[in-house]
């Protein structure tokens, strides 16, 4: 096992030591040192605590504001953390871009009969799953085919059945086919299906959206 190496404050504790040891400064001199550096170690180690509790602070912190800002079932930005991110997203581009944004908003059909029919926790995993299709790329990770919204877009949910979606820098033609994209995908290529507590069958709903 290595030897663990001495701390500063231990050296020159040592150091203080041998000098009164060899007779070079008087002892009161040495035991005035030591008790110096003892409130010296005292006083770093309350400082490197309060340092740890800072960070730890700090983490929740932002920790906190996230989750103030997400919608808890599909992780999206809920009402307050879509309008913060609006209000960011029309600042940049007034002073990048002249181009137009374009605001969608969007709702599932018949959702109230899916609850009514099939269950709270059938309509709270719709809602997922179509905030899983509305998800832009997340920073960091790369585009794919699944993914129908730029890195640059944001979505978010309103509340209930309700979405809504930033589309900067885009024309109307362009949006026009992502709104289309988006109803073929939740409509024809993911299906929403689920199993049935009631029959233990597998059921799939044809879902909509309204934009």
């Amino acid at each position: 096992m290595p030897t663990k190496k001495p701390s500063t404050l231990d050296q020159f504790r040592a150091a203080a030591n041998e000098v009164g040891r060899r007779g070079d400064v008087p002892a009161d001199v040495v035991a005035l040192m030591n008790q110096m550096l003892t409130e010296l170690d005292t006083q770093t180690g309350l400082a490197r605590r309060n340092a740890e509790l800072s960070a730890t602070h700090f983490r929740r912190a932002n920790e906190f504001k996230r989750e103030a800002r997400s919608d808890i079932l599909t992780g999206l930005p809920n009402r307050r953390g879509f309008m913060e991110a609006f209000a960011q997203r029309v600042a940049d581009s007034s002073r990048h871009s002249e181009r137009a944004h374009v605001l969608i908003i969007c709702d599932v059909d018949k959702f109230k009969a899916v609850n009514d029919t099939y269950g709270h926790e059938v309509g709270d995993k719709l809602i997922k799953h179509i905030g899983d299709i509305l998800r832009p790329p997340q920073p960091g990770e790369v585009p794919g085919k699944h993914h129908l919204l730029r890195p640059t877009d944001t979505a978010g949910r309103l509340g209930g059945d309700e979405f809504i979606m930033i589309l900067p820098e885009v024309s109307r033609g362009s949006a026009g086919k992502l709104i289309q994209a988006l109803q073929d995908r939740i409509k024809n290529d993911k299906p929403f299906s689920f199993e049935d507590k009631k029959t233990g069958a597998t059921t799939t709903l044809p879902v909509e959206i309204s934009m």
